[in-house]
């Protein structure tokens, strides 16, 4: 029986085959079988000429040296190859490996890898793709097909610098609406920061109007905001109905109004896992907060003795009820 080779050229000896030779041909498998698991190929694309063609890459049967038999491979050169049409790269039919490849080509082609014959599936570097791509041969006789498992474009950032990512079909997108330059989170174009009830069928949103003069932040006291929020509610109630005509719905919308007049700056808000936290306030024209007045250090402004007059006041009539009570 004479020596067989596998689909990357690694030869598999047969009794009583290569007398004389097994060593020599023992280390050239070894040395196979190394390159297949770490060697670095460039495998230029031009081969077939100018235009679109194909690059038909083959195993060299119990040799090292092939492209298929190589772990990492650049497609094109180390700088970039400038090709003038698309390029498709076969492998052979059989072969059962993973390789990551890189199109390093230069020009608005696509770059195709393919099985040599049959339907199998097929792996596409787009025109602006010059990136690197874990790709793996499944090896099925025939009809062997070739897979993105997922590290390249379906991994890389989408959109541009600062735009927060999200799940687009299955790769990563971004939107110059929905952006996070280091501090803020902005929602551009009017969209809606949403947070659901616990079934998701409805939930509260927040949207900015179709214009703001200036940034928006919390400005009110503290009652003026507790009761801001209980009628907000019942501003939604109304509309809710349909009674966006009626006069207490007009009412509530002056008090709402009103409210509004010294609000601004700016609330960061922190997304994780379905919630959505406010960690931060900050109002530069506006705000209510004054640090040497909200702190008890040295640079603390605040006259103490004030506070005996307000504990008497406050404390007056657990005193008077003590006192009846004893």
């Amino acid at each position: 029986m004479s020596s067989t080779h596998t689909p990357l050229g690694v030869e598999l000896m047969a009794t009583g085959e290569n007398a004389g030779t097994w060593g020599t041909k023992t280390n050239t498998n070894l040395q196979i079988i190394e390159q297949i698991s770490g060697g670095y190929k460039v495998q230029t694309l031009n081969s077939g000429g100018a235009g679109a063609n194909t690059t038909a890459l083959t195993q060299t049967d119990g040799a090292t040296g092939s492209t298929v038999a190589t772990r990492v491979i650049i497609f094109g050169a180390v700088s970039p190859e400038t090709i003038s049409g698309n390029k498709i790269v076969t492998f052979p039919v059989l072969t059962e490996n993973f390789y990551l490849i890189k199109n390093s080509t230069s020009g608005s082609y696509t770059v195709q890898l393919k099985a040599a014959s049959g339907s199998g599936a097929t792996v596409t570097w787009a025109t602006g793709d010059k990136g690197w791509k874990l790709v793996y041969f499944d090896g099925v006789a025939t009809n062997t097909g070739v897979y993105d498992v997922g590290f390249g474009a379906a991994t890389s950032p989408g959109g541009s610098n600062t735009q927060v990512q999200f799940n687009n079909s299955g790769a990563f997108g971004g939107s110059d609406n929905l952006t996070w330059d280091g501090n803020n989170l902005q929602i551009g174009d009017q969209g809606d920061l949403r947070l659901g009830d616990a079934d998701n069928s409805n939930y509260v949103a927040l949207q900015a109007p179709a214009t703001v003069g200036t940034n928006v932040t919390l400005t009110l006291p503290a009652d003026l905001l507790d009761t801001k929020s209980r009628l907000e509610r019942q501003w939604a109630d109304l509309v809710y109905k349909g009674f966006w005509f009626s006069p207490l719905k007009e009412a509530l919308d002056g008090f709402i109004n009103y409210s509004q007049k010294q609000v601004n700056g700016t609330v960061r808000v922190r997304l994780f896992k379905g919630n959505a936290d406010v960690i931060g306030r900050k109002s530069k024209e506006n705000s209510l907060y004054i640090s040497d007045m909200s702190t008890y250090g040295s640079e603390d402004k605040f006259n103490h003795k004030s506070a005996d007059g307000f504990i008497y006041v406050w404390g007056l009539p657990n005193r008077i009820w003590s006192w009846i009570n004893k």
